[in-house]
């Protein structure tokens, strides 16, 4: 929200989904806006159906976390991936 607070602005609604099909649906129908990673939006089809605009260079890396269940315990792939995160501080 730095962003928009910089350039004056506010956000008008924040609304929360738990589906990034819901909110990508949302944006299509202009319901919503939405600050994603580029990887989110596949196909040049999908790529159509948006206007894209790149965030400023300060606001391009943001903090980034690896978020599980707290009770689910975790596979041997998913505790080497952890560990390699960890490991490298990724």
């Amino acid at each position: 929200m730095e962003w928009l607070e910089v350039r004056g602005e506010k956000a008008a609604n924040v609304i929360e989904v738990n589906a990034l099909h819901t909110l990508l649906n949302c944006v299509k129908l202009a319901l919503a806006s939405a600050i994603l990673p580029t990887s989110v939006i596949t196909n040049n089809d999908e790529r159509e159906a948006y206007h894209v605009t790149l965030l400023p260079e300060k606001y391009r890396n943001m903090p980034t976390q690896f978020v599980r269940r707290k009770d689910l315990e975790g596979n041997k792939i998913l505790i080497s991936f952890i560990e390699k995160i960890k490991e490298n501080e990724l």
